[in-house]
C-alpha cells in the first residue's frame, strides 16, 4: 500500500491550490510523523509560494534541497450551527477534532534557509508506474474524536539531486541622476513585491521576477515614475472607471491613472488611492496614501469587471496640506532609467 490509511494527504485549503506549471521528476524522499517513508520520483511545481511576516515570497524549486515542516499550533476544535436562523445562538455539532498548523523550513542548495507559511502546493509522487498526488498545506484537521497524533504529516522532504548550476541573474544599472532611490518591481503572475533600496548603479533582479516578468516603479522623494506597457484605450478606460466605485476600502479619494488590457479578460490600472476625511490617527500627518496596481478579470459575456488582486508600490501619510507625490507614467522607464548590463 503507497501509505497507510490513516495517513492524511489532503491538506485544508484557505486559499486555493497553487500549482503553476511542472519541473521534470526528481529522485526524493518524504519522512512522515508517524514514522512512515516513501522513496521515489518527485514532481515539484517551478514555484512555492511562502507567506512570512505580512510578505508573499516566491521561491523557484532549483534552489530548494530540503523542506522540513514542524508544528508551530495544535488545538481541539468542534463545528458549531445556529439553530434559529437570524439569532446569534450557536450549539455545538459532533464531537472535537484536532486541529495542527505548520510551519514550513526550507534549506537552499547555497546553505541559506526561508521558513513561512506554505501556500497549498502540490506534489505528484511517482512509484512503480503509479502516480499519486500529495497536497500541502499548513493546515490540518483530524476526524471527530481522533488526537493530535492522529493527524499524519510530513515532516521532511529530501531532494536526492546534485546541487544545480547557478542561473545567471539580470543585472541591471540605474542612471546616476535618479539617485539615491526607491526601486519597486511587482511580480506579474503573482503580484509578489519587492523593494530595493538603491544607493549604487549596479542591482540585480531577483531571480522568481525573472521568471514572471514584473512591473516597474522608482521614487525619488517627492516624485515616482513607472514603467507602464502601453496605454489603455478609451473604452477599457470607461469601464475600469465606471467598477472602481463598486471597490469599498479605507480609501476614500480613488484616482484612476493608466489602465492596459494584457489579455481578452485581464486589465490592468494603475492607482492613486488616499483618505481625505477624518482618521483615527492623532497626529499632524493622518491622511494615508498609496499608489497601487490592480489586475481586474473581464467577464465579456456580460461586460463587467471584478478585481481580482492588488498590489502597493508606494505609500506614506501625508498632513492636511501635504500633496501626494507626483506620479509620471512612462512607456519607455526602462530605457530611460535602466540600462541591462550584458
Amino acid at each position: 500500500m503507497f501509505l497507510s490509511k490513516n495517513t492524511i494527504f489532503v491538506f485544508l485549503c484557505l486559499f486555493g491550490i497553487l500549482f503553476q506549471g511542472k519541473t521534470e521528476n526528481i529522485d526524493g524522499t518524504i519522512e512522515f510523523s508517524d514514522g512512515t517513508k516513501w522513496q521515489g520520483k518527485i514532481q515539484f511545481p517551478k514555484i512555492f509560494k511562502v507567506h512570512d511576516k505580512n510578505q508573499l515570497q516566491s521561491i523557484s524549486s532549483e534552489k530548494i534541497q530540503e523542506i522540513q515542516f514542524s508544528v508551530e499550533k495544535k488545538e481541539m476544535t468542534q463545528a458549531f450551527w445556529f439553530p434559529e436562523p437570524g439569532k446569534p445562538t450557536q450549539e455545538k455539532s459532533g464531537s472535537p477534532y484536532p486541529v495542527i498548523h505548520l510551519r514550513s523550513f526550507f534549506v537552499f542548495w547555497d546553505g541559506s534557509q526561508k521558513q513561512g507559511h506554505l501556500y497549498t502546493t502540490v506534489l505528484y509522487l511517482t512509484k512503480e508506474e503509479q502516480t499519486k498526488k500529495l497536497i500541502l498545506f499548513y493546515k490540518m484537521r483530524g476526524k471527530e474524536k481522533e488526537n493530535w497524533e492522529s493527524v499524519v504529516y510530513p515532516k521532511k522532504i529530501i531532494i536526492g539531486k546534485t546541487k544545480p548550476t547557478d542561473v545567471p541573474q539580470s543585472s541591471h544599472s540605474i542612471e546616476k541622476t535618479y539617485l539615491p532611490c526607491d526601486v519597486c518591481l511587482v511580480s506579474k503572475q503573482n503580484f509578489a513585491r519587492c523593494m530595493l533600496k538603491q544607493t549604487e548603479e549596479n542591482f540585480s533582479v531577483p531571480e522568481e521576477y525573472q521568471q514572471e516578468g514584473f512591473f516597474l516603479a522608482i521614487q525619488k522623494q517627492n516624485r515616482i515614475l513607472v514603467q507602464w506597457e502601453k496605454k489603455g484605450d478609451k473604452k477599457t478606460t470607461i469601464l475600469v472607471q465606471s467598477a472602481i466605485p463598486f471597490v469599498s476600502d479605507f480609501f476614500d479619494d480613488k484616482k484612476l491613472l493608466e489602465v492596459f488590457q494584457s489579455k481578452e479578460d485581464t486589465i490592468y490600472s494603475l492607482m492613486l488611492l488616499q483618505r481625505k476625511s477624518k482618521t483615527t490617527l492623532d497626529a499632524e500627518k493622518k491622511y494615508p496614501w498609496r499608489m497601487e496596481i490592480w489586475r481586474w478579470k473581464y467577464d465579456l459575456d456580460e461586460n463587467r469587471l471584478m478585481l481580482a488582486s492588488r498590489q502597493y508600490f508606494f505609500r506614506g501619510i501625508l498632513s492636511k496640506n501635504e500633496e501626494a507625490p507626483c506620479i509620471q507614467i512612462e512607456e519607455d522607464l526602462l530605457k530611460k532609467s535602466f540600462k541591462e548590463k550584458p
